[in-house]
């Protein structure tokens, strides 16, 4: 299955000189952070699993059918790790700075997403944030942008609620 899905990824056209098992490895680590921030609050609701694949989508131009193997391939990571600090990590080393702010935005999405912000949510994006290392400007600014883009989708009229 794993040979299948990075045969997939070669159809992204990634250079041929990159190891397709670590731009699965990359990817794979992205998912991961996307899931755990729709499940921090233990509570999974379907706006914040569609905003996880709409990020993955969006951010590696993945077929949704793919982006669906991705993100099933990383919750199952993702509940078998003890921390999510190998992804984090993979995250860190594997993608430039802006690459990583584009990251933290598509958590905020997600975090959004249910029109209700948790204090755990806040938490995760926050630490992730800094293992990341994004200033604290450029956090905020992301934030600010997600919470833009929350405001002017179709449920943007509802309220929006901070726990």
């Amino acid at each position: 299955m794993l040979q299948r899905l990075i045969a997939a990824l070669l159809d992204n056209a990634p250079p041929d000189s990159a190891n397709p098992e670590q731009i699965w490895h990359k990817q794979v680590a992205v998912a991961a952070l996307l899931v755990e921030a729709c499940q921090i609050d233990r509570t999974v609701k379907t706006e914040e699993c569609e905003a996880v694949a709409r990020g993955i989508v969006r951010r590696f131009g993945m077929q949704p059918e793919l982006a669906r193997q991705l993100v099933s391939t990383a919750a199952a990571q993702f509940g078998e790790s003890l921390d999510d600090w190998v992804f984090t990590e993979a995250v860190r080393q594997g993608y430039d700075y802006a690459d990583r702010l584009e990251i933290v935005g598509a958590l905020w999405d997600v975090v959004y997403a249910d029109g209700e912000l948790s204090a755990l949510e806040d938490a995760l994006v926050h630490r992730v944030a800094a293992q990341l290392e994004i200033s604290g400007e450029d956090l905020d600014a992301v934030r600010a942008e997600a919470f833009g883009r929350r405001s002017t989708s179709p449920r943007g009229d509802e309220s929006f609620r901070v726990d």
